[in-house]
């Protein structure tokens, strides 16, 4: 925070600048290596975004609401994630017209239903190798369940927000919709280039900065 004017928060843009280039190199460091990045995002204001993004680098993504357990108990989501896909397939190739119209109606309600739980992870064959939050407040359940099962986590985190257990904190505004936009695309930009860089073998994973500290607290303040 470089400073407050009428109540407001000012972030410090020099900070902003450094901690997004970090989380930049990390981020291309990922995918040169064929590794996978989630996109988190369920705010109404970066939905669209997150989707959008995601989808242009061929990244899972969740925008919808966070699917419990889809970290710590991804083996039970992921048979819900294959669920998804069988029925889309017999959809497709006209497997599910031998169905009377009340069944096929069926099948195209679970099939919308699914798509709508778990529709971004749909190519989420394994664990990612990163999970990247547009807004830290809002996903503390992704990040929780994240830091459980060990995963490096990038996020937008605002002045409201503890950056604890993150491993690359985004400073900047999460509530509205250019900062978050403007964040996305940089980080999807990033994907994009180190996707169309020489790949290298995947020999040792990219190093991961440490998640930041909780804030100790002192004797007097504890008081």
């Amino acid at each position: 925070i470089f400073t407050s004017r009428n109540g407001v928060y000012i972030l410090d843009l020099a900070k902003n600048v450094e901690k997004l280039h970090e989380a930049q190199a990390y981020i291309h460091d990922v995918v040169k290596r064929g590794g996978m990045i989630l996109y988190v995002g369920t705010k109404n204001h970066v939905k669209e975004a997150v989707k959008t993004n995601a989808s242009s680098v061929g990244m899972p993504y969740i925008n919808e609401h966070w699917i419990g357990g889809l970290f710590t108990n991804f083996k039970i989501v992921s048979q819900t994630i294959q669920k998804l896909k069988d029925l889309k397939a017999k959809q497709a190739s006209g497997d599910l017209k031998k169905y009377t119209k009340k069944e096929q109606l069926e099948f195209a309600r679970e099939i919308d239903r699914l798509e709508h739980l778990v529709g971004g992870a749909a190519n989420l064959t394994r664990l990612p190798d990163a999970v990247f939050v547009v807004g830290a407040k809002a996903e503390d359940t992704a990040i929780r369940e994240a830091r459980r099962v060990g995963l490096p986590i990038i996020a937008l985190v605002d002045s409201n927000t503890s950056p604890e257990g993150i491993h690359y904190v985004i400073p900047g505004n999460d509530d509205a919709v250019k900062s978050t936009t403007i964040i996305t695309e940089i980080v999807t930009s990033m994907i994009r280039e180190a996707q169309a860089a020489p790949k290298e073998p995947p020999k040792t994973a990219p190093k991961v900065a440490e998640a930041a500290p909780s804030k100790e607290v002192s004797k007097d303040e504890a008081k």
